[in-house]
This record gives C-alpha cells, structure tokens and sequence, in this order.
C-alpha cells in the first residue's frame, strides 16, 4: 500500500512541474501583450494630443522640415555634382605623339600594350597620314599642305580616362608613359582636375558640417517643445506620481510626441524636396543637354524617402528623450 501511494506521489511532481511552466509561459505572454497594447495606446493618444492642436503642431513640424530639407537638399545637389564630375573625368585623356620614325605598325602595336593599362575607357590610334588629312580638310590650308613632300605629323595615341581615376593614379600613368623610348610629348592637363577635387573636397567637408549643426538644432527645437509641454502639464504629472506612477510611465507620452513631431517633419521636408525637385528638373535637363551631359533629377525614390523619416524619427526621439530626462525629475511631488 506504502509503495503504491509512493508511487502515485512520485508521478504527480512532474505534472505540477508541468502545469508551473505552463503557467509561467501564460503570464509571460499576457504581459508582453499588456506591454504592446499599452505602448500603442500611447502611441495614438499622443498622436491624438498633436491633432487637437493643429496650429502649434504644424508649426513646430515645419521648422524640423525646412531644418531637415536644407542639408537633404545640399546631399541630392552635392551627388549631383558627382554625376557631373564623373562625366568630366571620363571625359578626360592624355594624348601621345609619338616620335617622327615611328611608323604605324609599331603604334599599334603600342596601343596593344597600353590596352592593357587599368581603369581606361578607351583608346584610339591615329595615324600620320590619318591626321594629316582631317586637318587638310578641316582647315584652309590643304593645297598648301599638298607641297610638302614629307608628313609633319606624327603618329598619336589617344587614352580617355576612367571616372574612377584619381589624380595620383593618372599622374602615375603620365610619367610611365612618358619613359616609353616611342613616345615624344604625353599631353595631360590635371590642373582644372585638381582644382574640380580639391572643390568636391570642400564642399564635401562644408556639407557634413552644415548637416551636423542642423541635426543638432532639430534636437534642440523637439527638446525646447517637449520641456514647454513637460512645464504645461506640470500639475498632471504631480497627481500622475502622487498615485504611484513611475518615471517610465510618465516619460512614455512625451517620447512618442516627440517621435511624431520627428516624423511629421520628415514628411514635410520631403515635401520641400518634391516640390523643389519638380520646379528645377526642367532647366537642369536643358542646361544638361546644352553640355550634352545624362543627368538624372529625380534622385528621391522611396529608399531616400524612408531614410529622410526614420532620420527624422530618430531625432525626435533623441531630442525628447533628452527633454525628459532633464526636466521629468526636477518635478516631484509635495
């Protein structure tokens, strides 16, 4: 009898093992569900505050947006620039004239070997004789230069650069070239390309800089109106922590404000950039053609557009987290 009453006490511990986990996993789901339905309760409620008060909010998310839209827009210009300098730099080339005995077979042969060089887009022989002619018909001298018995001209070697070529590395290709026993003159003008990325560098520089002090007065303008809103419910919140509540609850409300004066924001400066883009994608096409440069204007596709909101989110959150981390504990109650 013992036995068997031990052996029905020893099968019913795992049961209530059983039934422990099964309780604790119940709770741990019901608490994460009471976390998320209270957040997005939050979530809309402050968004719901931000909407009794069009006027003020408008207000403030127009300041993050045309603050945003600045810098954005020196990014989309500075890229664009890009685009145009990397059309330069293709179009770039250092041309060889070759000594005056060398003969054409021998600067093929050349142009085989320079072929094989890295990062050039193209290169074109001209011939003696070749040359000759274009400029006989291109200019107003051809009777004359039919009296001249020998060819003046010498064989040339013409290398267009890749965009991606720095300076050094063309510098570097410019002195190899000019080593070669066939080779008379390498013509090579790196000055406007020098001073085209010495600009770029600059303007590089002054942009990063600009955008960083802008992001912090975004920071700064969503801290400033979460402490006017932290100071207008300052009653509330004494009452709020009087009945038990902590910090974390009270900070909540204040966070996600700030998340969507971010948000809002956002949407505005993107709406700057659009309207911007569309009112200048004309003319920059036309100035484009004139220099018979591809152009592409539309540079705000979506993956910019999510990018520019979560920025924008992501700073308010900063700046209210900051706000209320400041301000929420000078406010205790009596």
């Amino acid at each position: 009898m013992r036995k068997s009453q031990n052996f029905i006490a020893y099968h019913k511990k795992p049961l209530k093992k059983t039934h422990e986990k099964a309780n604790n996993s119940t709770t741990l789901n019901f608490s994460l569900s009471v976390f998320f339905i209270r957040h997005a309760q939050v979530f809309l409620s402050s968004l719901g505050r931000l909407w009794r008060q069009p006027g003020s909010s408008l207000m403030t998310a127009s300041v993050i947006g045309i603050t945003l839209a600045f810098p954005t827009g020196l990014f989309i210009f500075f890229t664009t620039i890009q685009t145009l300098t990397s059309q330069w730099n293709s179009s770039a080339q250092i041309t060889l004239y070759l000594k005056h005995d060398i003969k054409h077979s021998q600067a093929l042969l050349l142009t085989e070997k320079i072929k094989k060089t890295r990062h050039l887009t193209d290169i074109i022989n001209i011939s003696s004789q070749q040359a000759l002619d274009e400029f006989k018909t291109s200019s107003e001298f051809g009777k004359a230069l039919n009296i001249i018995e020998n060819n003046p001209l010498p064989e040339t070697i013409i290398i267009h650069l890749n965009s991606e070529q720095s300076v050094n590395k063309i510098e570097n290709l410019q002195h190899q070239l000019e080593k070669n026993p066939m080779v008379d003159i390498v013509d090579l003008d790196l000055q406007w390309i020098k001073k085209l990325h010495a600009f770029m560098n600059i303007a590089k520089r002054t942009i990063v800089i600009i955008s960083f002090v802008l992001t912090l007065a975004v920071i700064i303008i969503i801290g400033n109106t979460i402490r006017l809103d932290i100071h207008n419910r300052h009653a509330e919140i004494k009452i709020t922590k009087l009945i038990g509540a902590t910090n974390t609850f009270i900070r909540r409300p204040f966070l996600y404000t700030g998340f969507w004066y971010g948000f809002f924001g956002g949407l505005i400066t993107l709406l700057i950039l659009w309207i911007s883009d569309f009112t200048l994608s004309t003319p920059i096409d036309n100035l484009a053609k004139l220099y018979h440069l591809s152009l592409k204007t539309d540079q705000i596709n979506s993956s910019l557009a999510l990018n520019i909101l979560i920025i924008s989110s992501t700073l308010g959150l900063v700046g209210a987290w900051i706000s209320v981390n400041k301000h929420l504990s000078k406010i205790e109650p009596n």
